[in-house]
Protein backbone atom coordinates (compact mmCIF):
# COMPACT_ATOMS: atom_id res chain seq x y z
CA UNK A 1 0.00 0.00 0.00
CA UNK A 2 1.33 3.42 -1.01
CA UNK A 3 0.21 6.62 0.70
CA UNK A 4 0.80 9.51 -1.73
CA UNK A 5 -1.04 12.78 -1.13
CA UNK A 6 -3.12 13.76 -4.16
CA UNK A 7 -2.51 10.52 -6.06
CA UNK A 8 -5.53 9.41 -8.12
CA UNK A 9 -6.23 6.51 -10.45
CA UNK A 10 -6.22 8.93 -13.39
CA UNK A 11 -2.77 10.26 -12.45
CA UNK A 12 -1.47 6.69 -12.19
CA UNK A 13 -2.78 5.86 -15.67
CA UNK A 14 -1.46 9.05 -17.28
CA UNK A 15 1.84 9.61 -15.53
CA UNK A 16 3.04 6.60 -13.55
CA UNK A 17 3.49 3.62 -15.91
CA UNK A 18 5.28 1.42 -13.36
CA UNK A 19 2.63 2.01 -10.72
CA UNK A 20 -0.04 1.41 -13.37
CA UNK A 21 1.56 -1.93 -14.25
CA UNK A 22 1.78 -2.87 -10.58
CA UNK A 23 -1.85 -1.88 -9.99
CA UNK A 24 -2.96 -3.84 -13.06
CA UNK A 25 -1.32 -6.99 -11.69
CA UNK A 26 -3.30 -6.68 -8.47
CA UNK A 27 -6.29 -4.66 -7.35
CA UNK A 28 -6.90 -0.91 -7.48
CA UNK A 29 -9.57 0.16 -5.01
CA UNK A 30 -11.06 3.55 -4.20
CA UNK A 31 -11.46 4.83 -0.67
CA UNK A 32 -13.67 7.50 0.84
CA UNK A 33 -11.96 10.68 1.97
CA UNK A 34 -10.77 10.61 5.56
CA UNK A 35 -12.35 12.77 8.24
CA UNK A 36 -10.72 14.53 9.94
CA UNK A 37 -8.61 15.04 6.79
CA UNK A 38 -5.26 15.06 8.61
CA UNK A 39 -2.24 12.78 8.34
CA UNK A 40 -2.61 10.60 11.42
CA UNK A 41 -6.35 10.05 11.10
CA UNK A 42 -6.15 9.33 7.35
CA UNK A 43 -3.30 6.84 7.66
CA UNK A 44 -5.06 5.06 10.51
CA UNK A 45 -8.19 4.81 8.34
CA UNK A 46 -6.16 3.16 5.57
CA UNK A 47 -4.36 0.71 7.84
CA UNK A 48 -7.44 -0.44 9.76
CA UNK A 49 -10.33 0.03 7.32
CA UNK A 50 -12.17 1.95 10.04
CA UNK A 51 -13.03 5.56 10.74
CA UNK A 52 -11.69 7.61 13.64
CA UNK A 53 -14.51 6.44 15.90
CA UNK A 54 -13.32 2.88 15.30
CA UNK A 55 -9.56 3.27 15.74
CA UNK A 56 -9.44 6.28 18.08
CA UNK A 57 -7.09 8.53 16.13
CA UNK A 58 -9.08 11.75 15.85
CA UNK A 59 -6.25 14.11 14.89
CA UNK A 60 -2.51 14.77 14.76
CA UNK A 61 -2.42 15.81 18.40
CA UNK A 62 -3.30 14.21 21.72
CA UNK A 63 -4.48 16.03 24.82
CA UNK A 64 -2.65 14.69 27.85
CA UNK A 65 -5.14 15.20 30.66
CA UNK A 66 -2.61 14.54 33.39
CA UNK A 67 -0.29 17.26 32.06
CA UNK A 68 -2.94 19.53 30.50
CA UNK A 69 -0.90 19.70 27.29
CA UNK A 70 -1.44 18.84 23.66
CA UNK A 71 1.21 16.47 22.30
CA UNK A 72 1.56 16.36 18.53
CA UNK A 73 2.93 13.61 16.31
CA UNK A 74 3.00 10.75 18.81
CA UNK A 75 4.48 7.63 17.25
CA UNK A 76 3.48 4.52 19.17
CA UNK A 77 1.46 2.08 17.09
CA UNK A 78 -0.40 1.12 20.25
CA UNK A 79 -2.33 4.40 20.00
CA UNK A 80 -4.23 2.94 17.03
CA UNK A 81 -6.86 0.96 18.90
CA UNK A 82 -7.99 -1.45 16.18
CA UNK A 83 -6.49 -4.42 14.28
CA UNK A 84 -4.27 -3.39 11.36
CA UNK A 85 -4.53 -4.88 7.90
CA UNK A 86 -1.33 -6.91 8.32
CA UNK A 87 -2.64 -8.40 11.56
CA UNK A 88 -5.86 -9.44 9.81
CA UNK A 89 -3.86 -10.86 6.89
CA UNK A 90 -1.57 -12.78 9.25
CA UNK A 91 -4.61 -14.29 10.97
CA UNK A 92 -5.71 -15.64 7.57
CA UNK A 93 -2.21 -16.71 6.50
CA UNK A 94 0.43 -17.16 9.25
CA UNK A 95 3.20 -16.95 6.63
CA UNK A 96 2.17 -13.40 5.64
CA UNK A 97 4.89 -10.78 6.17
CA UNK A 98 4.71 -7.01 6.05
CA UNK A 99 7.08 -4.02 6.08
CA UNK A 100 5.85 -0.58 7.09
CA UNK A 101 8.12 2.17 5.75
CA UNK A 102 7.71 5.71 7.08
CA UNK A 103 3.99 5.64 7.85
CA UNK A 104 2.95 7.29 11.07
CA UNK A 105 2.36 5.31 14.29
CA UNK A 106 5.15 2.98 13.23
CA UNK A 107 7.03 2.52 16.49
CA UNK A 108 6.48 -0.69 18.48
CA UNK A 109 4.36 -2.02 15.63
CA UNK A 110 3.54 -5.68 15.00
CA UNK A 111 4.88 -5.58 11.41
CA UNK A 112 7.92 -7.66 10.52
CA UNK A 113 10.03 -4.67 9.44
CA UNK A 114 9.49 -0.99 10.21
CA UNK A 115 11.40 2.22 9.57
CA UNK A 116 10.19 5.64 10.66
CA UNK A 117 11.75 9.05 11.42
CA UNK A 118 12.71 9.44 15.07
CA UNK A 119 14.99 12.44 15.79
CA UNK A 120 17.32 12.46 18.78
CA UNK A 121 17.17 15.37 21.23
CA UNK A 122 20.43 15.70 23.22
CA UNK A 123 20.48 17.63 26.50
CA UNK A 124 22.02 20.68 24.79
CA UNK A 125 18.79 21.33 22.87
CA UNK A 126 19.89 20.11 19.43
CA UNK A 127 17.67 18.05 17.14
CA UNK A 128 19.57 15.29 15.33
CA UNK A 129 17.93 13.44 12.40
CA UNK A 130 17.61 9.73 13.12
CA UNK A 131 15.30 6.78 12.59
CA UNK A 132 13.61 4.05 14.58
CA UNK A 133 13.77 0.60 13.04
CA UNK A 134 12.62 -2.89 13.83
CA UNK A 135 14.67 -4.98 13.89
CA UNK A 136 16.99 -2.54 15.66
CA UNK A 137 20.04 -3.72 13.70
CA UNK A 138 18.50 -2.31 10.52
CA UNK A 139 19.15 1.23 11.78
CA UNK A 140 22.91 0.68 11.83
CA UNK A 141 22.87 -0.85 8.35
CA UNK A 142 20.84 2.06 6.95
CA UNK A 143 23.06 4.66 8.57
CA UNK A 144 26.20 2.98 7.30
CA UNK A 145 24.86 2.77 3.74
CA UNK A 146 23.36 6.26 3.64
CA UNK A 147 26.40 7.89 5.24
CA UNK A 148 28.60 6.22 2.64
CA UNK A 149 26.41 7.53 -0.18
CA UNK A 150 26.42 11.03 1.32
CA UNK A 151 30.21 10.93 1.60
CA UNK A 152 30.52 9.89 -2.05
CA UNK A 153 28.23 12.74 -3.15
CA UNK A 154 30.23 15.21 -1.06
CA UNK A 155 33.51 14.03 -2.57
CA UNK A 156 32.06 14.37 -6.06
CA UNK A 157 30.81 17.87 -5.28
CA UNK A 158 34.17 18.90 -3.83
CA UNK A 159 36.00 17.46 -6.85
CA UNK A 160 33.85 19.45 -9.27
CA UNK A 161 34.30 22.60 -7.18
CA UNK A 162 38.08 22.16 -7.21
CA UNK A 163 38.05 21.85 -11.00
CA UNK A 164 35.93 25.01 -11.30
CA UNK A 165 38.33 26.94 -9.07
CA UNK A 166 41.35 25.71 -11.03
CA UNK A 167 39.73 26.84 -14.29
CA UNK A 168 38.94 30.22 -12.72
CA UNK A 169 42.61 30.63 -11.73
CA UNK A 170 43.60 29.93 -15.35
CA UNK A 171 41.15 32.59 -16.56
CA UNK A 172 42.58 35.01 -14.02
CA UNK A 173 46.04 34.47 -15.49
CA UNK A 174 44.93 35.18 -19.07
CA UNK A 175 42.72 38.11 -18.06
CA UNK A 176 39.32 36.60 -18.88
CA UNK A 177 38.08 36.00 -15.32
CA UNK A 178 34.72 37.72 -14.94
CA UNK A 179 33.78 37.32 -18.60
CA UNK A 180 30.93 34.90 -19.37
CA UNK A 181 32.19 31.98 -21.44
CA UNK A 182 28.94 31.89 -23.41
CA UNK A 183 27.69 35.39 -24.11
CA UNK A 184 31.12 36.98 -23.53
CA UNK A 185 29.53 39.76 -21.48
CA UNK A 186 30.89 40.85 -18.12
CA UNK A 187 29.57 38.83 -15.21
CA UNK A 188 27.87 41.18 -12.72
CA UNK A 189 29.94 42.02 -9.65
CA UNK A 190 27.19 40.81 -7.34
CA UNK A 191 27.40 37.31 -8.83
CA UNK A 192 31.18 37.24 -8.65
CA UNK A 193 31.05 38.17 -4.98
CA UNK A 194 28.73 35.24 -4.37
CA UNK A 195 30.60 32.80 -6.68
CA UNK A 196 34.13 34.15 -7.41
CA UNK A 197 34.89 31.23 -9.77
CA UNK A 198 31.70 31.70 -11.83
CA UNK A 199 32.22 30.90 -15.52
CA UNK A 200 28.84 32.15 -16.71
CA UNK A 201 26.49 35.03 -16.06
CA UNK A 202 23.31 33.99 -14.27
CA UNK A 203 21.21 33.84 -17.45
CA UNK A 204 23.70 31.62 -19.26
CA UNK A 205 24.24 29.50 -16.15
CA UNK A 206 20.53 28.71 -16.06
CA UNK A 207 20.68 27.63 -19.73
CA UNK A 208 23.77 25.50 -19.10
CA UNK A 209 22.07 23.84 -16.12
CA UNK A 210 19.05 22.97 -18.27
CA UNK A 211 21.29 21.46 -20.93
CA UNK A 212 23.17 19.40 -18.36
CA UNK A 213 19.86 18.17 -16.94
CA UNK A 214 18.79 17.15 -20.45
CA UNK A 215 22.02 15.24 -20.95
CA UNK A 216 23.40 17.62 -23.59
CA UNK A 217 27.18 17.93 -23.87
CA UNK A 218 27.61 21.69 -24.06
CA UNK A 219 31.15 21.27 -25.35
CA UNK A 220 29.71 19.81 -28.58
CA UNK A 221 26.50 21.82 -28.96
CA UNK A 222 26.12 25.58 -29.21
CA UNK A 223 24.10 27.05 -26.38
CA UNK A 224 21.56 28.79 -28.56
CA UNK A 225 20.99 25.81 -30.86
CA UNK A 226 20.61 23.37 -27.96
CA UNK A 227 18.30 25.71 -26.05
Amino acid sequence: MLNVVGLTADLIRRGAPRLAQWAHSGTLASIDAAFPAVTCSAQSDYLTGLRADGHGVVGNGWYERAECEIRFWRQSNKLVQAPKIWELARAEDPSFTCANMFWWFNMYSSVDVSVTPRPMYPADGRKLPDVYTSPASLRDRLQQQLNREVAIRNLDRESRLLKDVQKALSRAEDGTLGICLRCEEEIPEKRLKAVPWAAYCLKCQEKVDRLHAAGVDIADESLEAAA
